[in-house]
């Protein structure tokens, strides 16, 4: 019996520590969850008495007489040479060998990078799930016809539309405000009203909304625009006020200007050179107004806000508006029918990119193709062509894949004059390539270089020569025909506008001595 005890006592031993373990241990999650729970609110409170405290300096400031600046007149998008029309290459060309024609490259065009940093918003992001702003809508419309208006739900936020895509944010009508006048006190009044809780959460779901659909700087500008616009009224004080806090309040480097028609615009800081835009020179920084304004004087309330930061035209990432795909596109290589591919753009996409302004970094006339170049093409695009041109270069070598690639842009599209389609020059990202009825070289040029780096992953450079643009690709392999020597780096000659050319050869009459070679990210 008194065996039976001992073993009974030594059993249970082991499951009594087991149990006080595991309240120790619930204890001690318990306790860290509430000193996390703590500090988490700790931290909310002393975010909340920052943000206080620099919004009710910044409307202080505000009340302040605003002081008159000349603005610089608009720069001008640099002057294009005649266009080189495009050549079909002899076929004695075609079929001759290429011999090896280096040209080395003193001066190289790396794209200048623009001061990068991070928006800093002063409203915070609420972390827990939210019901979801975005869901497919009708194409592009400044505001809901009435046959399309949101179907009532319970999400009683302000719905918009954007690029075709819906989007709700906290806002209701009892927060729409009037305007005075323009007059300092009367704008500092309103501002007060935007800095309190009332708008907290309509901030915070703007920059969700950035997150979620991808945003990038410029986008995120135009979103706020319409926005205000929907809101408030297209191009009103009120609208244009709102747009103003929504961009300082999510950390973008902003000044408010009120014109000589007494009317209130928005001026945004940019390290880019924005062509076309008048700009105002303020704590040295060019201050771009971005709407049509007659005269070149403003009272501006000159602030700078903490932490704020310049808008980059940068597209890291393509925005995700919601689809509205055009009718499918057969596109062939003449020389290669097994590359046959089908294409089927967002039309949303064609919107915004439309509205992208022509710009460069540094002055430097050669990122104005870059910045586009660099462009991704979208997600919709890239299932439908990249796995059809995949298959089509698979197992190849880079000389034939990129044969292959080349006399696919040279053959499957039309060439026509930027003048004669669009009055002027306009650039085009890859997608709208595949888009568009027509392109010229340097379309073309842009949409090779995102093939080969997307399905081939080389490094790639535009190539410009006067009047024209080519590209150039660094091989792994050893391919005979005109390259630039760069450093240690071999670029080869590709022109997707050399019709029928393989890589490795350079348009006649152009002269690779005299051209310029810029290097494009991978």
């Amino acid at each position: 019996m008194l065996r039976k005890v001992f073993f009974i006592a030594c059993f249970s031993l082991p499951l009594c520590c087991c149990v006080i373990a595991q309240e120790s241990y619930e204890e001690y999650l318990k306790a860290r969850k509430s000193e996390y729970s703590s500090y988490k609110k700790k931290a909310q409170e002393d975010f909340a008495a920052y943000r206080a405290k620099v919004n009710a300096e910044y409307t202080r400031f505000m009340r302040e007489r605003w002081k008159a600046f000349s603005g610089e007149e608009p720069i001008p998008a640099p002057e294009q040479e005649p266009p080189v029309p495009p050549t079909v290459a002899p076929q004695e060309e075609q079929d001759r060998p290429a011999v090896d024609r280096p040209v080395i490259i003193d001066k190289i065009i790396e794209k200048p990078l623009a001061p990068i940093s991070v928006p800093q918003p002063v409203v915070q992001i609420d972390k827990e799930p939210q019901p979801l702003p975005v869901v497919p809508t009708t194409p592009r419309k400044e505001n809901f016809p009435e046959d399309k208006q949101p179907k009532p739900s319970s999400d009683t936020r302000f719905a918009f539309s954007f690029y075709g895509t819906e989007c709700r944010v906290q806002l209701d009508r009892e927060q729409k405000f009037t305007l005075k006048n323009s007059q300092e006190d009367a704008v500092a009044d309103i501002w007060e009203q935007l800095c309190s809780d009332n708008y907290t959460d309509m901030v915070a779901d703007c920059l969700r909304l950035k997150k979620e659909l991808d945003l990038c700087d410029w986008a995120y500008l135009k979103m706020a625009e319409t926005l205000g616009n929907a809101f408030l009224g297209k191009e009103s004080d009120e609208a244009t006020l709102l747009q103003a806090f929504i961009l300082n309040q999510s950390g973008y480097r902003i000044r408010l200007a009120r014109g000589n028609d007494s009317h209130l615009y928005l001026l945004i800081a940019s390290d880019y050179t924005i062509y076309g835009k008048r700009f105002f020179l303020l704590d040295n920084s060019r201050f771009y107004l971005l709407r049509a304004y007659e005269g070149n004087t403003m009272h501006i309330f000159d602030r700078k806000f903490p932490n704020d930061c310049a808008l980059s035209l940068a597209v890291e990432n393509t925005p995700r508006f919601s689809s509205e795909m055009s009718d499918v596109r057969t596109l062939a290589a003449k020389k290669y029918p097994e590359v046959t591919v089908t294409v089927s753009t967002n039309r949303n996409l064609m919107d915004f990119l439309s509205d992208y302004p022509s710009s460069a970094v540094d002055n430097d006339e050669s990122t104005k193709w870059s910045t586009f170049a660099d462009i991704p093409l979208s997600p919709e695009n890239r299932e439908r062509l990249y796995p059809a041109l995949q298959k089509a270069i698979a197992g190849k070598s880079e000389q034939d894949a990129a044969n292959m690639l080349i006399n696919f842009v040279q053959t499957a599209f039309v060439y026509e004059y930027d003048d004669k389609v669009w009055g002027g020059d306009r650039i085009f990202a890859a997608d709208e390539t595949l888009y568009y009825p027509y392109s010229d070289c340097e379309d073309r040029a842009i949409l090779f270089t995102r093939l080969v780096r997307d399905l081939m992953g080389l490094e790639t450079a535009l190539v410009y020569y006067p009047g024209h643009l080519a590209a150039a690709v660094r091989f792994n392999e050893n391919i005979p025909g005109d390259y630039f020597v760069i450093g240690d780096k071999r670029y080869l000659v590709c022109d997707p506008t050399y019709i029928g050319a393989n890589i490795g050869r350079t348009m006649q009459g152009m002269n690779n001595n005299e051209a310029q070679v810029i290097l494009l990210d991978r």
